[in-house]
């Protein structure tokens, strides 16, 4: 929806039937930072028309170099298609930056199926770097577990959800410094 301010997008998001939840850990990572460690953040592709598109991101965690990550990633897999998949480990040093401003600290690519036909849905791997080059001891180790996903919500007391907010071409409303924006959501009592 628009705002005076800018525009804001908000999705709620339940998995489908044929997707599957996908987690994320890494161990090992490669130090970028001198003065602390690097400040992990998964980004996620998709290929889709021959083109690998971002379909999400984990949280960055602070100061870890094996960093286990809380939000989960939905994908959607339907039997025998391919899903091919790109896993890129950034060190995030300001939030606000733009991805190309971050450091890579490895990526990985797998197909979604391989990932869920593994024992117990669940692979490691070697990160590796720009040049393809994989070396665990010099990238780090990415694990990634799959679930099989919930059926839909249908929001019902009790219920939980997951939003993915973003805000684009917002007022800076400071004189010296960016702005701090704030999001507020609420619930209606009756639908």
């Amino acid at each position: 929806f628009h705002t005076g301010q800018g525009t804001m997008a908000m999705a709620v998001l339940p998995p489908d039937p044929g997707s599957y939840g996908l987690s994320f850990a890494c161990k090992g990572l490669r130090n970028l930072d001198t003065f602390s460690k690097s400040d992990p953040i998964v980004v996620i592709r998709q290929k889709m028309r021959g083109v690998m598109v971002e379909i999400g991101r984990t949280e960055t965690i602070e100061d870890d170099l094996n960093p286990i990550f809380k939000r989960k990633i939905y994908v959607d897999w339907n039997p025998p298609g391919v899903v091919e998949l790109q896993f890129a480990v950034y060190d995030v040093d300001e939030e606000a930056d733009a991805l190309k401003n971050k450091d890579l600290i490895g990526m990985m690519d797998i197909k979604l199926g391989d990932i869920i036909l593994a024992d117990g849905m669940t692979v490691s791997k070697a990160l590796k770097g720009l040049k393809g080059d994989e070396n665990e001891s010099k990238y780090g180790l990415i694990i990634i577990s799959a679930s099989e996903a919930e059926a839909p919500l249908d929001f019902k007391d009790g219920c939980t959800a997951e939003l993915f907010i973003e805000c684009h071409g917002l007022k800076n409303m400071d004189l010296l410094s960016q702005s701090d924006p704030m999001c507020v959501v609420g619930m209606r009592a009756h639908w």
